[in-house]
């Protein structure tokens, strides 16, 4: 049982009835109070207990981390009923404050001046300074702390006049209020040849809080994709603990002859608190691969000899129109792949090619000691380093604009983005080939055009020579 008396706090347990042979007539306890301010007193049967170093005792300690008061005995009779009594002159509001969830606020205060760094404000320095008080006063802790929890909406504002750069302030904005916002991109009917997107704001700050936000919700896409139906703007009162959805379909606009473009859609929330408007973006990617190829092959290679041998010239230019004749092999044509929207297909998923499926072998018929070559070029807005990422079962070389920029010889299963090279794209045309090798079993390989942070490089598009 528990009962509370102004800022002390009973726990009673009672005595053991009845027994067993060799049951102990005596034993300690430990008990842990959590969500709790640091005692002033505590008593065993109102007997006082000594404040000791943690994991100690008998005696009790306070752990800042967990906010907890622990307790630990004397070993005493089992047969007598036992009251511990921790008092922490802490009573009312104050108590209220702490069981609110204090711990979690100043976890978020700190996360949040972490963040703004020398740009946080004195608001925000002053509320983070309530920890330090919480063992050397706890009263005076208590009521700041009170004080925090009904006056922290000050703080957003405290945060939009500081010097940080209007994003960080935005973002520092939005996690005080506890606004979030997630996107989904899912495959929608076979006939439609549309993404569905929903977008969900939320609205659960960690402090208590009442009434409604006024927010304004917008869908935008890249180029490449445009929102073809549904929700692409909606302006709602958000009240604690509600979420509000968009939904809409969005539609590759790129041409039918072109694969793919990467897509992005990004959900715009504006936000009006009090006198303060705060902007937060969220941005989800979809087909995020290169999503399309002119395939070469197969050409009988032993897999020792597949990083010196060449089929075509990789500095030459590449006629997708012409058939290949190389010495010692039969004439092969370049082959079209590019990836189409399917039900039941990942959005965020790569275009992953099966040379064997491809090439029409069977997993009992498995082409082996065989290369193959994979051919697209890249449409920059500007010149730009960008990530090449590669996954290759088994070998790969690459080569950008004639140039050998990677090569792996091994004997491997297929990961994606499992190399990764930097290289520059130039402005406008840049040409890319690949070749990769297989020994034996799975023939695979995959590809992505990253900016430096990983994310798909948007002002990069793939396109098809005819």
């Amino acid at each position: 049982r528990q009962r509370t008396n102004g800022g002390a706090v009973t726990i009673e347990i009672d005595p053991v009835e009845g027994g067993f042979p060799a049951m102990a007539r005596e034993r300690s306890y430990e008990i842990r109070r959590h969500a709790a301010w640091p005692a002033r007193k505590v008593t065993a049967n109102a007997a006082p207990l000594e404040r000791v170093a943690p994991q100690t005792g008998p005696g009790w300690w306070y752990d800042p981390e967990e906010r907890c008061v622990v307790v630990r005995t004397p070993s005493l009779p089992v047969a007598q009923p036992l009251a511990i009594t921790i008092d922490s002159g802490v009573e009312g509001a104050g108590a209220e404050a702490m069981r609110d969830g204090l711990r979690g606020q100043l976890a978020l205060i700190d996360d949040i001046a972490s963040a703004l760094g020398q740009h946080t404000p004195p608001e925000i320095q002053a509320a983070g300074a309530i920890r330090a008080e919480i063992d050397r006063d706890p009263i005076r802790g208590a009521a700041r702390a009170e004080a925090l929890r009904t006056g922290w909406r000050s703080l957003v504002a405290a945060i939009g006049a500081s010097a940080a750069d209007e994003a960080a302030r935005d973002e520092a904005q939005a996690r005080l209020l506890g606004l979030s916002c997630t996107i989904e991109v899912c495959r929608c009917a076979p006939e439609d040849a549309t993404l569905e997107v929903t977008a969900d704001v939320a609205f659960a700050p960690r402090f208590p809080a009442d009434g409604a936000l006024d927010v304004d919700l917008s869908l935008e896409t890249n180029a490449g994709w445009e929102i073809e139906s549904g929700d692409r703007r909606q302006e709602e009162k958000l009240r604690v603990g509600e979420h509000r959805r968009m939904r809409a379909r969005v539609r590759h606009v790129g041409g039918d002859d072109q694969p793919l473009h990467v897509g992005v859609v990004q959900a715009i929330i504006r936000v009006r608190e009090r006198d303060t408007e705060i902007t937060i973006e969220e941005s989800r990617s979809f087909c995020p691969s290169i999503n399309g190829w002119w395939i070469l092959g197969p050409f009988d290679c032993p897999f020792a000899e597949q990083m010196g041998t060449e089929f075509i010239d990789p500095s030459a230019s590449i006629d997708v129109r012409a058939p290949v004749r190389a010495e010692g092999a039969p004439s092969r044509r370049w082959r079209r792949v590019v990836r189409e929207l399917r039900a039941g297909d990942e959005s965020d998923g790569e275009l992953r090619i099966d040379l064997h499926e491809l090439f029409g072998a069977s997993t009992e018929d498995a082409i082996e000691d065989a290369v193959a070559y994979a051919y697209c070029e890249l449409q920059s807005d500007r010149r730009q380093e960008v990530e090449l990422a590669l996954g290759s079962d088994d070998s790969v070389v690459g080569w950008l604009n004639g140039r050998e920029v990677h090569s792996l010889h091994a004997n491997r299963a297929y990961r994606s983005r499992e190399d990764r090279v930097i290289v520059t794209l130039e402005e406008g045309r840049n040409t890319l080939l690949l070749k990769i090798g297989n020994a034996t079993l799975g023939w695979f390989f995959g590809a992505h055009i990253d900016d430096l942070s990983g994310r798909p490089a948007l002002g990069v598009r793939v396109t098809l020579p005819e």
